[in-house]
């Protein structure tokens, strides 16, 4: 931990962010160097000004370092600088890297193939379902799903991954001392014990609104590209694709329906060049295209026509598959539903204790839920 308490002591000082850090680094070498400098010396760097150089010459009545590093050893948290080796290496490629994180868990070299999924706090079922299937195929596929554990989308991924097998990493708006949101708290455990908890941010730092770009870069930094699951028209997921197109990471939207609100941004990124998917194949074979030579070997990759068709789960009746079939595309009352299933010239229609009774059956192996007012869709 000595190692890297000059980067800590000059990451604490208020005077000095991202970019003074690394004037400083370009003109004085390391941050013992920076430390140890003369005022004459720091005012002659460029860049750095009257007010960072006298923060730097009195670090010692500014920063409580030793309580910092009191608060990180507690917490299970380990700092990673920019010359370590474990500093992830797309990140350090990336405009204006963090010279600091903090991490809890271990990041691993498998995270370099990794994919951001972002997208709205406010996800509807069909985003839901969407950030699911797209979060669980890249972690099947050996990805590292990263996003930043926010409420809606940012959590599904994260739990996707989890829950395919995978690994995820989760960027934090605020300092590794607590979970924000606070119901995520047993999701960011999971997470540490499957990949890591990252945040740039001090030990005690509480998320505010500047806090949050500052994450976004970083997810972006961290991912070879950039999945937008569902978005509304103002949605913060814009900042995080700004950051992915400077450091020329690969950017992906889902469509969604035109008369959903929440699809407004993801529609909007596809107009302005965001590339079109409809399933996680499609980000996996142009990674694979552009990046050959680091994906080589990445699983479950086929060619398109052999992309299997979703299948049935077995056992189902021949009223159930039509049921299914019937609500593939959207809710529907129960008299729609018959009424539907009624039209078909090829099959009998069934009566309505029939049809409740099927219905029923999928309920109990969650195929298909009811809403109120005897509405019925299909899945969880």
């Amino acid at each position: 931990m000595e190692h890297h308490r000059p980067w800590l002591i000059l990451h604490l000082l208020p005077d000095i962010g991202r970019g003074r850090f690394h004037r400083l680094l370009d003109h004085f070498g390391t941050p013992e160097a920076v430390l140890g400098a003369s005022m004459a010396e720091l005012r002659a760097a460029d860049g750095i000004g009257e007010m960072a150089a006298r923060s730097i010459q009195d670090w010692k009545s500014l920063v409580e370092v030793d309580a910092e590093l009191e608060r990180i050893a507690e917490g299970g948290v380990e700092l990673v600088c920019l010359e370590d080796e474990t500093y992830p290496v797309s990140l350090r490629a990336a405009p204006n890297p963090p010279p600091l994180l903090y991490c809890r868990g271990a990041l691993s070299p498998m995270d370099e193939a990794a994919v951001a999924v972002i997208g709205t706090r406010r996800m509807s079922r069909y985003g839901r379902t969407i950030t699911h299937d797209f979060a669980d195929s890249l972690a099947r596929a050996g990805m590292t799903v990263v996003s930043g554990l926010a409420l809606g989308v940012d959590s599904e991924a994260h739990r996707a991954a989890l829950d395919a097998g995978g690994r995820t990493i989760a960027v934090l708006g605020n300092g590794l001392s607590s979970v924000y949101p606070a119901q995520h708290r047993r999701l960011a455990e999971e997470i540490v014990a499957n990949g890591a908890l990252i945040s740039e941010m001090p030990m005690n730092a509480t998320p505010d609104a500047g806090s949050f770009p500052q994450r976004n870069s970083i997810i972006a930094g961290l991912s070879l590209g950039v999945l937008v699951t569902e978005a509304g028209a103002r949605s913060g997921t814009t900042i995080t694709v700004g950051h992915a197109l400077e450091a020329n990471r690969s950017v992906y939207a889902v469509p969604g329906d035109l008369n959903r609100a929440n699809s407004v941004g993801t529609n909007r990124m596809i107009q302005e060049g965001a590339r079109l998917v409809t399933c996680a194949r499609d980000i996996l074979l142009d990674l694979k295209e552009n990046l050959s030579q680091l994906l080589t070997g990445l699983p479950d990759l086929r060619e398109p026509d052999e992309e299997p068709l979703p299948a049935l789960p077995s056992g189902l009746t021949d009223l159930e598959k039509r049921v299914l079939e019937a609500l593939e595309l959207d809710p529907l009352p129960i008299d729609d539903l018959a009424d539907a299933l009624a039209k078909d010239e090829e099959a009998k229609p069934p009566a309505m204790g029939e049809l409740m009774a099927a219905l029923l059956n999928l309920e109990m192996r969650q195929l298909v839920t009811q809403e109120p007012g005897k509405v019925f869709r299909k899945g969880r």
